[in-house]
Formats: structure tokens, sequence, C-alpha cells
């Protein structure tokens, strides 16, 4: 179909947890949600197995459907304590989340596919829920030590398209030329970036870093995101 059904406390109807693939017969009674309808099951019936929906492929926030079975591409950008991890995918970041993986920081920077539903009445909407770990695949990891990277140019950053399909970490060193709570800038002999630093990050006016950051290009805005730093040697 084109659309979805959010289906509340169905395992608990059921007295068993369903597997993405299971088909059911549900009855009971409908309510408005946040995005589309909530079904509230009063009965339940397995019939069976049956063969998944073809996905879409959303590449914008304006295409992702709530309850609509996704497909998603593109490289993980950070990694919550929550388990939620955000993914760039062309030029809009999604949230995912799945309850049968664990995640930790060498996801960061990896190219990954993954099918799952579309939540956009989460906090993090839109969210893909990935119900379990076949439906994700990691295609390209990252480097394993970022700062291994080589040394890009900061005029060179303008290459990056901020609407490419898989857009990767890059190295720079720089000097700070201003830094406060909101932001902070470095410059090279080729230009100037604005680094957008984790949060405790110090850093003072004249001190130089090796930086490693995913490239936002917009105009003769050149940004830096999920950044972090090290004295350069």
């Amino acid at each position: 179909g084109s659309g979805g059904v959010c289906v509340a406390d169905a395992d608990r109807v059921f007295q068993r947890a369903l597997e993405v693939g299971q088909r059911i017969q549900v009855g009971g009674a409908l309510s408005a949600g946040q995005v589309g309808l909530k079904l509230v099951p009063i009965t339940m019936e397995l019939l069976g197995w049956a063969s998944l929906p073809l996905p879409i492929r959303a590449e914008k926030d304006s295409e992702y459907r709530d309850g609509q079975w996704t497909e998603v591409e593109g490289v993980v950008r950070s990694v919550r304590a929550d388990g939620i991890f955000k993914v760039n995918v062309s030029d809009s970041i999604i949230s995912v989340w799945s309850p049968g993986m664990s995640v930790d920081e060498s996801l960061v920077d990896c190219a990954v596919r993954m099918r799952g539903v579309i939540s956009r009445d989460a906090r993090d909407a839109p969210l893909l829920l990935v119900g379990s770990r076949q439906f994700f695949k990691i295609e390209e990891r990252g480097p394993k030590n970022p700062f291994s990277l080589p040394v890009t140019r900061i005029s060179d950053l303008d290459r990056f398209q901020p609407d490419a399909p898989r857009v990767h970490r890059v190295k720079v060193e720089a000097t700070v030329t201003y830094s406060d709570e909101s932001s902070t800038f470095l410059q090279d002999n080729s230009g100037a970036v604005r680094v957008q630093l984790h949060a405790g990050s110090i850093v003072r006016p004249g001190d130089r870093f090796e930086v490693v950051g995913f490239p936002d290009v917009s105009g003769s805005v050149r940004t830096l995101a999920e950044a972090s730093l090290r004295p350069a040697g």
C-alpha cells in the first residue's frame, strides 16, 4: 500500500513478540495519532509469513511518510548514548533506531544501507525503526583512526556537494581565529571554516589543531560538522 498504520501494544495483545515479515489480522479501534492513524488492537490472529513490500527510497524530509516501509542509504554522522544514530541522506539528516543492534562510535563515518519503518511523530523524527539486523548493512567502513586521513586544504572543501549520496569526514590543519560557546572559526593559508565542536571542547585563538569533521558547504559558508580535534604536531 501507499502508507501504514501504527498498531499500538500489539505484542501485549498477541502475548508474544512479533517478527518483521509476519502477516497478521487485527481488530480494534482507530484513533488519530500526531501523524496518521493509530490502531489499538483488541483481537489479533497470526496468518503466517508474507513477502515484504517494496520499499520506497526517500532522500528528502518531505518524501518520508509515516508508517512507510522505507530504504535509506547514507553516512552515519553521530551516535548517541541511547542507541539512536544520525545518518546523512543526500541533503537531509534522518535518525535511526534498531532494538536488535548495539551501536558505538565505530559506526561513525560508515556508509550504510537500511530498511525499516518511518515514524514521523517521534521526538527525533523522521525516525527510521529498523526491526532486525538483517535489514542493516555496512557498505563501506570509515577509517579506524580518523586523524590518519590526509590533510585537506580548507578551500578544497568547496568541492563537496551537500546533496551527494556519500559525504565522509575530512581532516584539516588550521589555526583558531575565534571561539565562543556557539561558534569556532579556524583558518589555514587557503581559507577559513566554521567548526561545530562537541560540548566541552576548549580552544583559544592562536591554537593550531588537526580537525576531522563532515564538510557542509552552503554558498560562501564552509562548516565542519560533528568535528573532533587534537593539537597539531
